[in-house]
């Protein structure tokens, strides 16, 4: 894996089917998206389970827990070489 792209949401609802598209229809294609949820009341989370695409993995925070932490979380889960926010 030579890239890992961490990305952090709350409540983004209305952008992440474009979002999803647009990380599947790279050409680049050695990556992995990380998605932090930071507690979503609205349908992010389910819009994110419903991609079908292996290099999309999501992690769900309950607590608003804040960036920095949130960030730290995301490198928890990265495999690839380079990471980018």
């Amino acid at each position: 894996m030579e890239v890992s792209i961490v990305t952090i949401v709350r409540n983004e609802e209305r952008f992440m089917i474009s979002y999803l598209d647009a990380l599947s229809n790279q050409e680049f294609t050695d990556f992995e998206a990380i998605i932090i949820d930071n507690g979503s009341t609205d349908h992010t989370v389910n819009i994110i389970n419903n991609h079908k695409d292996s290099r999309i993995r999501l992690y769900s925070i309950k607590d608003n827990i804040g960036l920095g932490a949130l960030r730290n979380e995301g490198l928890q889960h990265c495999k690839g070489t380079y990471v980018f926010f």
